[in-house]
């Protein structure tokens, strides 16, 4: 983002900040950079680059702060660049203070002591094809992170920072293991019944006989209660970006004949069947 796009989108969302404040930001963002310090903390050899990345984070930040606590509360984010600025992952804890009644000449002293800290995660903005701007969701950021083979890799921590719920349903023909399908949420065996994925199971394995089902719940860790994956975290789950510890596990057995039921497909295999013994050419001696 240049500077001209960040003073107008400021003005545009937040028409009673001061444009000397606006103002401030964007020789924060270069203060930022003349003094070696980068968005996500990733060097950016080029300047003008470097300036644009904080002036996106910045706004993102701004965006946030509007989305969870308020147009209130993001104006005065954003206009409390008259007596400092914050660095984009400060505003939230910053509006969490300011919204309950807090004083922004206090921010500093927090600050200082270390009040306002937290994982530093950059918020991120993106821009759509008719212009407007909107935030990119906390694990659509740590999907372009994702490194499974990054041992110093930090979990994924959702937005709201609740624990996250999901399975995993294996399906065993006869005792083998043959697939297994992720779902949002903990499935429980009554709710396999007549599912999509174990039915292509046992489509694909017309030889056998018994279908067996484990339903492994796993929980991604944060505050409880928590809530089933959402959006693109389902994303973060079948790539293993999430915890693999599991916290039960739910087990049982389905006849074929059983999930034929689910769909009727037995019925129609019967009808099917009597259909071509009426219609059998006779054998003539």
């Amino acid at each position: 983002m240049r500077k001209e796009e960040f003073v107008e989108a400021a003005k545009a969302w937040f028409p009673q900040c001061h444009q000397e404040d606006i103002l401030k930001w964007t020789d924060f963002a270069e203060e930022c950079v003349e003094m070696g310090q980068y968005v996500d903390f990733i060097e950016e050899p080029d300047t003008d680059r470097a300036v644009g990345k904080w002036l996106d984070s910045i706004c993102a930040g701004f965006l946030l702060v509007q989305e969870k606590y308020g147009m209130q509360v993001a104006e005065e984010i954003c206009g409390i660049s008259s007596l400092f600025c914050l660095y984009p992952y400060e505003m939230e804890p910053a509006a969490v203070f300011l919204a309950g009644g807090g004083s922004r000449e206090k921010i500093p002293k927090m600050i200082e002591e270390g009040e306002l800290d937290g994982d530093p995660v950059f918020p991120k903005l993106r821009q759509k094809e008719d212009g407007r701007m909107e935030l990119v969701s906390a694990a659509e950021e740590y999907i372009r992170k994702f490194d499974p083979f990054r041992e110093d890799m930090q979990p994924y921590v959702p937005e709201d920072g609740e624990a996250l719920y999901f399975s995993r349903v294996y399906a065993l023909v006869d005792g083998k293991m043959t697939g297994f399908s992720h779902h949002p949420g903990h499935k429980t065996l009554e709710e396999m019944k007549g599912d999509p994925f174990l039915q292509s199971v046992c489509r694909d394995h017309p030889e056998g006989t018994v279908l067996g089902v484990q339903i492994h719940h796993f929980v991604q860790p944060g505050k409880e209660p928590g809530r089933n994956v959402q959006g693109e975290e389902f994303t973060l789950v079948c790539m293993g970006a999430l915890t693999d510890q599991t916290k039960e596990i739910l087990e049982t057995e389905f006849s074929y004949g059983e999930v034929r039921e689910w769909t009727g497909e037995e019925q129609k295999a019967e009808t099917a069947s009597d259909e071509e013994e009426k219609h059998m050419p006779g054998l003539s001696l």
